[in-house]
């Protein structure tokens, strides 16, 4: 009897034991887990400064300022005569450039220096009649992040819309 209550005795001491260990186990995994997601956003952020590094960076945003509707269909965008981004756009996609926001269209690295920005668009009036707009500029990218604004908007007097490329 005496030997029943002593292993009874013993395996409760090594069950306690067991778990107390279990535990600082479970707390250096759930250290181990808030290093792995720390370090999953420092590689994140070290991906992105190395693909897009400030000195060759530009980023394309797409803006509408109408006094009239006007429902975008397409719109492609070219550096140096290179096409680097095009989108079809949705009725929701113009609600929200209607409502104001901008959609960032292109992000990208282009060298220091001269470059010539070109869009062409494709959009419906008011009046349903299909409308071809174009924009160009010639920006000089310097060693500094370069944010470039794509804006349709109509001016007082004329009927059609234009298409600007500008810095924002």
């Amino acid at each position: 009897m005496k030997r029943l209550l002593l292993s009874i005795l013993l395996l409760t001491v090594c069950n306690v034991a067991s778990a107390a260990a279990n535990g600082s186990v479970a707390g250096k995994i759930q250290a181990l887990k808030q290093q792995a997601v720390k370090l999953h956003k420092e590689l994140a952020q070290l991906e992105e400064d190395l693909l897009y590094p400030a000195t060759t960076q530009v980023a394309i945003y797409v803006s509408k300022k109408l006094g009239k509707s006007v429902v975008l269909s397409q719109l492609e965008f070219f550096i140096d005569g290179q096409r680097v981004a095009s989108h079809i756009y949705s009725k929701e996609d113009n609600h929200a450039l209607d409502l104001g926001g901008m959609q960032r269209l292109f992000l990208g690295n282009v060298s220091v220096g001269e470059h010539d920005f070109k869009v062409t668009a494709k959009g419906i009036d008011s009046t349903n009649t299909v409308i071809s707009l174009a924009g160009n500029a010639g920006i000089y990218k310097s060693n500094k992040p370069l944010s470039i604004n794509i804006r349709l908007s109509d001016t007082a007097g004329t009927t059609v819309p234009v298409l600007s490329v500008s810095r924002l």
